[in-house]
């Protein structure tokens, strides 16, 4: 259960009400941009990794501990969306996809992460317990 509690707080991001929460324009996104992509967080060393890897629905969220060997995924349904909605919307999974927010249910929570910024080498999210920003860059894939 604690692992579960500390993948929440590495995979939950920023709550709000709609995109453009800080009076600015927030950019929507196509979840195109993310299927079949894997993403590592920059801060990510030889001791800790952690790792986002998206399909059309479903999100993994992996933190690996290097001296122990130990990995921790977890998977989750996702959706986007420009506003944060009260409950998390099952029937939307895989159909909406544009928006700012990545929406997930983890451990009967919703989840609001914000995408930042999102390029084709980079993920930029907000943390939501934290207000933290991360970065991911893409993991290329062995050819």
């Amino acid at each position: 259960m604690k692992i579960n509690k500390l993948l929440l707080l590495f995979s939950s991001f920023v709550i709000g009400d709609v995109c453009a929460q800080t009076n600015t324009i927030s950019p929507t996104y196509n979840s195109n941009s993310l299927h079949n992509t894997k993403w590592v967080e920059i801060q990510s060393n030889q001791h800790k990794r952690w790792t986002l890897e998206f399909t059309d629905n479903m999100m993994t969220n992996t933190y690996y501990f290097g001296k122990s060997g130990h990995s921790y995924p977890k998977t989750y349904q996702y959706y986007l969306s420009d506003k944060i909605p009260g409950v998390f919307e099952s029937k939307l999974v895989g159909k909406n996809t544009s928006g700012c927010y990545i929406i997930s249910l983890i451990d009967d929570e919703i989840v609001h992460n914000q995408i930042l910024s999102l390029t084709t080498n980079e993920l930029r999210i907000r943390l939501s317990y934290s207000g933290d920003t991360l970065v991911f860059v893409r993991e290329q894939q062995p050819e």
